[in-house]
């Protein structure tokens, strides 16, 4: 079957910077790859480098990109894989039906938009202070939230195992945290594994996840915490979504801010965990190239048709 193929190189502002243990982060860089097939049907992929994740040199990658788009074949090892991988899932066939049809998310935390009051779960950066003030700050701000918020702190690799242990003891008796996610640099898994044995509050791996390449090497390490999976960065959609299927309740899935195509693939993704999704997308909101069925507190899943992301595309 004739298959045509382009691509766009899509930049995208922020409304406000991502500010973590990494820096500030104030625009999303992406490629993004679009096929049809000569019976209509459609499909996306997207590039997506992500500071402490995943660094490109988009030339590069564009160049390959161009290759792709000729009809070369592409090795297995190219970062263009996540984006072909994702063009080839089976949740951009008409046919498909979601395991779940409406999708929950978490709410990001930023101190100048208050958006996340009203949020059930709610996640916080961490690390962005010495731990003594911050734990403080973090007390007082826990203590206004509602009893059944639940809340994941997320300091991005930023502690050492002293500072973990420190945060432990500081909050072992607080049933709002849900779990925090990779407080430990990639470099110390197994540090991580065993203190996460015995720990009060749940770990997430997420940095891990990206760094390994794949969920069934840390499903065989029995790692007994979450999962924060971010699929546009893995190599192998249907391998991801055979894994979330597997362990629905460990699994939350999360955006690197994609754009609206890579984003709706990351929404379909969503319905094969129970778990809030972290897919906050209000840095976009009121974007000319935004939908607005993206920034509802749930979201049906698909949410967008396939025909109206073919309409945006054609339209850039």
């Amino acid at each position: 079957m004739n298959e045509v193929r382009q691509f766009r190189h899509i930049k995208q502002k922020f409304n406000h910077p991502i500010i973590n243990s990494y820096g500030n982060w104030s625009e999303r860089d992406s490629l993004v790859l679009f096929t049809q097939l000569n019976d209509g049907a459609v499909a996306f992929g997207e590039v997506a480098p992500t500071p402490g994740f995943l660094s490109l040199d988009l030339e590069n990658v564009r160049r390959e990109t161009e290759r792709w788009v000729s009809g070369e074949e592409i090795q297995e090892n190219s970062p263009l894989q996540p984006a072909i991988s994702c063009l080839k899932a089976d949740f951009w066939n008409s046919s498909w039906i979601p395991e779940r049809k409406e999708i929950c998310k978490s709410r990001l935390y930023f101190k100048k938009d208050e958006a996340w009051r009203d949020a059930s779960t709610v996640k916080r950066k961490v690390g962005l202070l010495p731990e003594d003030e911050e734990i403080l700050h973090l007390k007082s701000w826990l203590a206004e939230l509602p009893v059944d918020t639940k809340v994941r702190l997320d300091p991005n690799q930023s502690w050492s195992v002293s500072v973990l242990r420190k945060w432990i003891d500081a909050f072992y008796e607080e049933k709002k945290i849900e779990f925090i996610e990779q407080p430990l640099p990639h470099a110390q898994i197994d540090e991580m594994f065993e203190m996460a044995i015995d720990s009060p509050i749940p770990f997430a791996l997420d940095e891990s996840v990206v760094a390994l390449g794949d969920l069934h090497k840390l499903e065989k390490m029995n790692w007994n915490g979450y999962f924060i999976i971010k699929p546009s960065l893995l190599s192998d959609w249907p391998r991801t979504i055979e894994f979330i299927r597997k362990n629905p309740s460990k699994s939350v899935l999360s955006t690197v801010f994609e754009s609206p195509f890579g984003y709706e693939a990351l929404l379909r993704c969503c319905t094969f965990s129970s778990n809030s999704a972290g897919i906050d997308r209000k840095i976009f909101f009121g974007k000319t190239e935004e939908f607005e069925e993206h920034h509802l507190d749930r979201l049906q899943v698909p949410c967008i048709t396939n025909r109206r992301l073919a309409n945006l595309w054609n339209s850039l």
